[in-house]
């Protein structure tokens, strides 16, 4: 009998402390919770949307559809030390919300234009209390600066490249806070002779669709050309194919082979596109297509036999009409386009740090870097496209861009 009085009394109070937060709240908590592990990048915050006063009441009770705005009002509604700010200082211009690969750690970030000021607020699973999981959350504030990181300002509002070199506006302190992944070196040699008929099948299917322009083949070969004599890689023979594709297209297989659509070199100048296709040699002197590969094959056989990717011609300038071109590759394209098994945030830091030392041996600053990743950027919640081989899906570019702004805002990769 005691057992069943503390079953009920113990179910009273858990369905107490689940109704003490509100279905609203707790709405919101799961929105957030489903945002994990996506890409993101900063969001700029359309003040129309809010009516009211300028603080938390008037986020609260404000009907939004923009989904950075969304974002604000659900993180206002949880969390009370990001409430007491807007309260503070008002709504903000832009947003940031930023988790760890497994989503225990959580950022949020609020940035004022005028003043300049950035508030960076942090919480994980440490800091939840016992039986606080219907509670209202407490973030704790890790930093405040007097500015706004350049990085933030090219994604989240669209200013335009600036003049290098890239101001450092990020503390050591500050920048620790982030837990950016720790890069490894590349190996000194490869052997990826294996994988030379991936490369050939891939080739000759893209073979099918309307061959690119000369002009458009010559400004990516001379830009390949410069990286291919400062980047000696033993046991890697590097070759570049241009295809052309509406979609923008740039990946690479682990012999030494590069992809890069038309649509992709047309949107870069010639210093981006050096720089873009650096980020995808990169990944090949990693070896990271190999490592997923055969991390893959080990947990989805099946999954890897049957990949199929597509590279859309259709309205392509130049295009003759003709069907699609597949891409079947017994698996390897199918594992670079899956979601759940493609490029890891790991994978992307690595492939932007040597990208920057192999640009520095032909004075490139990053910044340029940074320039060819965010003109492929689309600030979006929604998860990569499962079968897209287009370049921002490949590369998580909301996440790969945004790291690598955190990097350039703290210093690690000037000199």
């Amino acid at each position: 009998m005691k057992s069943v009085l503390k079953l009920i009394a113990l179910g009273t109070l858990v369905l107490f402390v689940t109704g003490c937060a509100g279905p609203r709240i707790e709405k919101a908590r799961f929105r957030i919770a489903t945002l994990a592990g996506k890409p993101l990048a900063p969001m700029q915050i359309d003040h129309a949307e809010f009516s009211g006063p300028n603080d938390s009441k008037g986020v609260r009770e404000s009907e939004v559809s923009i989904e950075g705005n969304r974002i604000l009002r659900d993180k206002v509604l949880v969390d009370v030390v990001i409430a007491k700010a807007v309260d503070q200082y008002g709504v903000p211009d832009a947003i940031e919300l930023r988790f760890t690969d497994v989503g225990q750690v959580q950022w949020f970030t609020l940035f004022y234009k005028d003043p300049p000021h950035t508030l960076v607020f942090r919480r994980s699973l440490a800091d939840v209390q016992w039986l606080s999981i219907r509670e209202l959350e407490e973030s704790r504030l890790i930093a405040e600066l007097d500015t706004i990181p350049r990085s933030v300002r090219r994604l989240a509002f669209g200013e335009g490249p600036l003049p290098p070199p890239w101001p450092v506006t990020i503390s050591l302190e500050q920048f620790e806070a982030f837990d950016v992944p720790v890069p490894t070196s590349p190996p000194t040699e490869v052997d990826a002779k294996d994988y030379m008929e991936v490369a050939n099948t891939l080739q000759k299917r893209l073979s099918q669709s309307p061959p690119p322009n000369a002009e458009v083949c010559s400004l990516a070969e001379k830009a390949f050309t410069n990286l291919r004599n400062v980047t000696v890689v033993p046991g890697i023979s590097w070759r570049l194919v241009v295809f052309s594709a509406e979609q923008p297209i740039a990946f690479g297989v682990p012999e030494g082979t590069v992809f890069v659509s038309d649509s992709v070199v047309r949107r870069l100048s010639e210093v981006e596109l050096t720089a873009l296709l650096a980020h995808v040699m990169a990944h090949q002197w990693h070896q990271h297509g190999r490592k997923l590969a055969t991390k893959a094959g080990v947990i989805g056989a099946l999954l890897l036999a049957s990949s199929v990717a597509q590279v859309s011609s259709a309205g392509h300038p130049g295009a003759t009409g003709g069907p699609a071109v597949s891409l079947f590759l017994s698996g390897y394209t199918g594992v670079l386009t899956n979601p759940n098994l493609g490029y890891t945030r790991k994978h992307e830091v690595e492939a932007n740090c040597t990208a920057v030392e192999i640009l520095r041996r032909l004075d490139i600053p990053p910044d340029k870097l940074f320039d060819a990743l965010v003109k492929f950027v689309t600030p979006s919640t929604k998860p990569p496209k499962s079968g897209s081989l287009a370049i921002g899906d490949v590369h998580r570019l909301g996440r790969t861009t945004n790291d690598l702004g955190i990097l350039l805002d703290g210093g690690k990769l000037t000199k």
